[in-house]
């Protein structure tokens, strides 16, 4: 699996016992499906809303062949994340998933 960004082959790492691939290079983090909820402690991955896509720019999905779409994490519009629309994977750039802990914190008051 390769770093949509740079093409840097991606490590898998341990964050608070959840398994993520993350680029040595540019510091961005793969999340498969489920897992970026169990990281930040919520039921899904993505807060339910259709309303936060972004048009531009589509990465290369690191796990399939597929592109990824972009878009707000939350209705605070903060944080953007791409997620592969075929497996459901999420794309963090560095210092990402920081954010989204206090967003998704926040989110369940």
């Amino acid at each position: 699996m390769n770093c949509p960004r740079d093409d840097s082959p991606l490590e898998t790492i341990s964050k608070s016992g959840v398994e993520v691939e993350m680029c040595p290079a540019c510091g961005g983090l793969w999340c498969d499906a489920s897992e970026l909820a169990r990281l930040v402690g919520t039921a899904d991955d993505l807060p339910p809303t259709d309303n936060l896509r972004v048009d531009g720019m589509r990465a290369p999905c690191p796990a399939c062949p597929e592109s990824m779409t972009r878009r707000f994490y939350s209705q605070s519009r903060r944080v953007m994340v791409d997620r592969c629309p075929a497996c459901r994977g999420i794309w963090l750039d560095e210092n990402e998933l920081s954010d989204i802990v206090k967003i998704a914190h926040d989110l369940r008051g």
